[in-house]
Parts: structure tokens; sequence; C-alpha cells
């Protein structure tokens, strides 16, 4: 566990599949409910970590950790506690935790029209690799595919 201004970052157990489940159904239209997190959270190559606050559940980041890389899946911080440096210092100890375990490569998509994620990313040393095309189904969206290699800081 890590501990910034009030909060603490953490890798989150089953306990959490609820608090997840219900922050995801607030942020995104297609969210993972309580027993698909529960089921997920049970396996061992599957990583979530969160960053609280009095225990309170302001943001997480969970993915699949294989073979040395790292696909990022879901990334979400609580609608209040945005704008506040918090995704940064998510992903910075994300980043460290999956180095710490072996991690030497990590990737992600990201819906094409999400600037402000895309900006995180980049901070955090994330690059274009690619685009998958009509990737979000709900909205036909194309995600453009980033990937992050060990090269100097953890995020700027």
């Amino acid at each position: 566990m890590q501990n910034y201004e009030g909060f603490s970052l953490s890798l989150l157990g089953t306990e959490y599949a609820k608090p997840l489940a219900a922050m995801e159904a607030l942020i995104f239209d297609q969210a993972w409910d309580e027993k698909q997190y529960r089921y997920l959270l049970g396996q061992s190559h599957f990583l979530c970590w969160g960053i609280l606050n009095k225990g309170q559940l302001c943001g997480y980041a969970c993915g699949y950790l294989l073979a040395g890389e790292l696909e990022i899946v879901n990334v979400a911080v609580d609608k209040l506690f945005r704008q506040q440096g918090l995704g940064t210092r998510l992903i910075r100890f994300v980043l460290h935790q999956s180095l710490a375990l072996g991690m030497h490569r990590a990737f992600l998509e990201v819906r094409q029209g999400n600037i402000a994620a895309q900006a995180l990313y980049a901070r955090c040393g994330f690059v274009p690799m690619g685009v998958r095309p009509g990737y979000y189904e709900n909205t036909g969206e194309d995600a453009l595919i980033l990937e992050w290699l060990r090269k100097g800081s953890l995020c700027d």
C-alpha cells in the first residue's frame, strides 16, 4: 500500500467487487457487474488496483498480467475526484507494481474521442501503436491502441 495526501493506493481483492461494479456503472455505458468482478478478482492473472480515501473507492485500474505484458482494460476515477492528479498517481502506481511483478510492456485501448484520457496516458509514457476501427459497439467509435515500454520515469 502507498499513501498520497490522504489517499491510499493498493491492490484490490474480491471484497471490492461491489464498489468496482457500482462505480463502473456510473461511468461507463457498458459496465462489468459485481459477479464479473468477483470472478475476475479471483483469477491470479487479473489485477485491479484502487485509489482509496478513508476506505472509499475513488478510482481504479484493472488489467491482465501475462508473460510480462500488462493489458489495462478498465480505468476510472470517480467524477467527484477528477482533476486532482489521482489518475496520474494511479497509473504510475499500476506501472510500478507491475514492473515489480515482471512486466516489461503495457498496452490499452482508449476511445479516440477521450482526449483527457489520451493526455493522461501520454504523460505516463504511452504512445500510439495502432487503431481498432469501430471498436466500441455502442457508438462505433474507433479505439486508439497505446503502448508503454519501460523508458525513463513513470509519468511526468
